[in-house]
């Protein structure tokens, strides 16, 4: 008897143990944080796993974070903290981005970290919230989501084939199109009229004398600027310590 009840609570120890694994495991893959209740139980199924393919093929972490309550922090600062405090990142640099859907102060930031701050650029940044905070002004909030998935996967692995293809395409037609303009002309055109230039023109020449009065040499001095903004990426520090890119788009 004793043998037997030994088993038991031997497997139940054991059950116990692979559900606490499980539940860890579950947790720690999770991304999709809907604080604000923007989407639907089956959007976020389906942006998890759009998430888990784009960290995969990208080699970066993405986390997609809403809320309509930042306790008083601005974009950047919640962004930042969530990234940073719940341990996200791949490799030593914690490389990684972050998107939040803000509907505290209406603003959808963009936070990067570790490798990502070299990938995106503040420009491009700006160009991937702008697109992401058209389609939010919409409550189109899963699109998105989407969108600012894609645009990720373009910058990291860009279709280098697809623009050869397409210069390519627009090189071929441009200069199709010149030849037939071309072609038309000389085949369709009428003859101008030929112009007598014995008898319509006539020459003058005349001396010619240069002056020379005074110069003037005016100098400035160009002070240099050492923003990292511009083309780059800026940077700051969270309250963690740790280094971020980021910016954002009003919606």
């Amino acid at each position: 008897m004793k043998k037997k009840v030994t088993i038991s609570l031997c497997v139940v120890v054991l059950l116990c143990v692979m559900l606490s694994f499980g539940s860890v495991f579950a947790a720690s893959s999770q991304r999709v944080y809907d604080q604000a209740g923007l989407f639907t139980a089956e959007e976020v199924t389906e942006l998890e796993k759009r998430v888990a393919g784009h960290r995969e093929s990208t080699n970066l972490d993405i986390v997609i974070v809403t809320t309509d309550n930042t306790m008083g922090k601005t974009s950047r600062d919640y962004a930042d903290d969530f990234y940073d405090y719940n341990g996200f990142g791949v490799g030593d640099d914690h490389s990684g981005v972050l998107l939040l859907i803000d509907m505290d102060n209406r603003m959808a930031y963009m936070s990067t970290t570790g490798k990502a701050i070299q990938i995106f650029t503040d420009d491009t940044i700006q160009a991937i919230t702008d697109r992401v905070a058209s389609n939010l002004g919409n409550r189109a909030y899963a699109k998105g989501v989407r969108v600012f998935l894609d645009e990720v996967e373009d910058c990291v692995n860009p279709n280098i084939w697809g623009m050869v293809l397409g210069c390519l395409i627009i090189g071929i037609v441009g200069g199709a199109i010149a030849v037939a303009s071309v072609w038309y002309k000389y085949t369709h055109g009428h003859k101008a009229d030929q112009y007598e230039l014995s008898e319509n023109s006539s020459i003058y020449l005349a001396g010619r004398e240069d002056v020379f009065l005074r110069r003037y040499v005016t100098s400035r001095n160009i002070s240099s600027n050492n923003n990292s903004g511009g083309g780059g990426s800026s940077t700051h520090t969270s309250s963690s310590g740790t280094s971020h890119g980021g910016g954002g788009s009003s919606f």
